[in-house]
């Protein structure tokens, strides 16, 4: 499986939320308290049995924690539904900018989400979005709190599963 970096965006609001781009409830998706600053954005690609190069995994990790990923500390956080068959991470307060009557609303759907024909990339500055896969479904969401945070409350990195590893064929 290959590990391709695709980007970086900016949280500003101590917030990341996980979702669906297409939802157009914020609380369809996982909000989680996140450290400020810059973001570096990975998708994990694998050959998928008879169905190609697939995207197995996305995660978002701030550049002052970017160790190597198996190194970090991941813990499950919950399922995520995906409708769209894309999933994003962003700042939450960007998400709300990004919905219909939003500041950006119909102009960054067309151009991010419909007919998207990269099976990952980054979007833009304060959102990453990619392809899920293999497409609708329930996706595994998973974290690494920041140990700098004595409560342990703020992540560093999020992780988004849409296909299990063992279902990929070694190159």
């Amino acid at each position: 499986m290959e590990r391709i970096k695709i980007g970086t965006f900016e949280v500003t609001n101590k917030e990341i939320i996980a979702i669906d781009p297409c939802y157009k409830n914020r609380m369809m998706g996982t909000i989680n308290k996140a450290k400020n600053g810059t973001y570096n954005v990975y998708a994990y690609v694998g050959k998928i049995n008879d169905w190609g190069k697939r995207v197995v995994a996305m995660e978002a990790i701030h550049a002052d924690d970017d160790y190597e990923a198996e190194t970090l500390f991941w813990e499950y956080s919950s399922d995520s539904p995906v409708d769209s068959g894309t999933f994003s991470f962003m700042d939450s307060e960007y998400y709300d900018y990004t919905r219909p009557g939003g500041f950006l609303d119909e102009m960054w759907y067309d151009k991010n989400v419909v007919g998207m024909l990269e099976q990952y990339h980054i979007v833009d500055n304060r959102a990453s979005i990619c392809s899920a896969g293999f497409g609708d479904g329930l996706y595994e969401i998973s974290v690494v709190y920041d140990d700098d945070n004595e409560m342990c409350e703020t992540i560093c990195a999020v992780r988004v599963t849409f296909i299990d590893v063992t279902d990929c064929d070694e190159e």
